[in-house]
């Protein structure tokens, strides 16, 4: 499987997943490779868009997201 990422007309890193992604997989791609391209294509306040996945919706991704949020301000 692949994941990737883009923004009007650029993209962002391509990632291949052996296996099953799971949520700890999913959030080394968000931190790896998901908000680096994120700040380089759009910049600081790009926006992360995502589907109703359990992974994304997991409460290890959403506790993640928010302390990180967090640590910005």
């Amino acid at each position: 499987m692949l994941w990737g990422c883009f923004g009007g007309e650029r993209s962002g890193d391509l990632v291949q997943v052996k296996g099953i992604m799971k949520k700890a997989n999913y959030h080394s791609i968000l931190q790896r490779h998901t908000i680096p391209s994120g700040l380089l294509i759009i910049g600081q306040n790009f926006i992360l868009q995502q589907d109703n996945n359990k992974k994304h919706s997991s409460k290890f991704s959403q506790i993640t997201s928010i302390q990180k949020r967090s640590k910005r301000f």
